[in-house]
């Protein structure tokens, strides 16, 4: 009972639905200027949730056994995947990739993503470092999946 009223469920559910809202924007807009402050305003609250709950997140993922979050891991790069999917092609700019290639391919990106994400969390420093940090990882993460878009 003690860790559900550290690690609240709706912490939980929110991650997921911010998580799901900035992939839905990447993928709709191409990585255009179209929705940028859209994406912005999520990318600042993304920084703002991992700041201030950087503790009970490293928790939800990786101090969870025995807890209703000990597939909490699998679930979100399962849902991360699942957004995904709609957008999908077998032929891009840089490279060709079957169906069941592709989605190995996101399993692997989205298992990445929340390692990094988990490291900068793990860490001690200041909420301004951390901020800093975490959009040089988004710059890495947008240009990286922008060339795997095209």
């Amino acid at each position: 009972e003690l860790f559900y009223s550290v690690v609240p469920p709706s912490l939980v559910d929110y991650l997921k639905n911010v998580l799901v809202e900035n992939i839905r924007i990447d993928n709709q807009t191409f990585f255009d200027d179209v929705n940028n402050e859209k994406k912005s305003a999520i990318v600042q609250e993304q920084i703002t949730i991992l700041t201030q709950y950087s503790r009970q997140i490293v928790i939800i993922f990786e101090k969870n056994k025995g807890t209703v979050y000990s597939n909490a891991k699998n679930e979100l790069i399962d849902l991360m995947i699942e957004t995904k999917r709609p957008y999908i092609k077998d032929h891009y700019k840089r490279y060709e990739i079957g169906t069941e290639e592709n989605m190995i391919l996101l399993k692997i990106i989205a298992n990445n993503v929340i390692n990094m994400i988990l490291d900068l969390l793990k860490h001690e420093m200041s909420a301004d470092s951390r901020k800093r940090i975490f959009e040089a990882l988004s710059l890495y993460w947008l240009h990286g999946l922008k060339s795997l878009n095209e």
